[in-house]
């Protein structure tokens, strides 16, 4: 199992290619520098965490669990 079916319909997963000239808007506002980085959204769109490197399944589905406890 991955991230994206744990939590189906309860998160949105987004990806962006940093190779791709469309998401360079969205890397320069969100201050993605290296690769890979996950910035994490609550449900009103304020930023709660912003990670360059993977910290781990387990770190993201413990964040995530928050997240939709915090809202």
């Amino acid at each position: 199992m991955n991230l994206g079916q744990e939590f189906a319909g309860k998160v949105k997963i987004v990806r962006l290619n940093v190779d791709h000239a469309e998401s360079r808007e969205a890397l320069r506002r969100y201050g993605v520098r290296g690769t890979p980085s996950f910035v994490l959204f609550d449900a009103a769109g304020q930023i709660r965490g912003n990670v360059t490197g993977w910290p781990g399944y387990q770190a993201f589905a413990d964040a995530f669990k928050e997240l939709l406890v915090d809202g």
